[in-house]
């Protein structure tokens, strides 16, 4: 038996999965084609960001119609969609502080992340791969916090590699998701107890 209040947050699982493709899609692109002009990798970097929120905010959309938390992807989705507009439309411009606002909105959705895998936990026991994705996130926004000067060829393939590493973990949950769909998770947290015969 699985618990019933878990099995809402399965249909979640090809989001989740999208996410973890185009996440790992931009590491590879960014990694595997160092020569573009660094408008052009700006521009990658802004397009993510963009569908990412698009993504998010799909996933909330539909969680609201199931009467489900959507709060958390709502608000990472909005900020998703402003930012990486933002860095489309300008790509060169305010780089530095651009970096800034990026790395605080990392640390901020990587919070709310932090909040949703407690809730997760609660229904779906030893669930940990969510927590893994918001300190991740949130390790990425410290760095461009802290070190905005550091270049900006530098930040974008630390910006590489957070994103393939978060795409793993969104991937791994993913899955995690659909086998609970599918009713191969037990969801209840409960351990066997052994059963003392009684006198007769």
């Amino acid at each position: 038996m699985g618990n019933p209040r878990a099995r809402p947050l399965s249909p979640h699982w090809p989001t989740l999965l999208l996410r973890g493709l185009l996440a790992i899609a931009f590491s590879v692109i960014a990694w595997a084609r160092p020569g573009p002009t660094l408008a052009v990798l700006l521009v990658l970097a802004g397009a993510y960001l963009f569908v990412d929120g698009i993504f998010a905010l799909a996933a909330a959309i539909r969680a609201s119609r199931r009467d489900e938390s959507f709060a958390f992807l709502a608000i990472e989705g909005v900020l998703g969609i402003l930012l990486g507009a933002f860095a489309l439309a300008r790509p060169v411009h305010a780089l530095a502080v651009a970096f800034v606002v990026v790395g605080f909105w990392a640390l901020f959705t990587g919070f709310l992340e932090l909040l949703e895998a407690s809730r997760l936990r609660r229904h779906l026991p030893n669930e940990w791969l969510l927590a893994v994705s918001g300190l991740l996130r949130m390790a990425f926004g410290i760095v461009l916090i802290l070190r905005p000067g550091a270049g900006v060829l530098t930040l974008l393939w630390i910006a590489a590699a957070y994103a393939l590493l978060e795409g793993i973990v969104l991937i791994a949950l993913s899955l995690r998701l659909r086998r609970v769909a599918h009713g191969r998770v037990d969801t209840t947290g409960a351990r066997p107890t052994s059963v003392t015969p009684q006198p007769a």
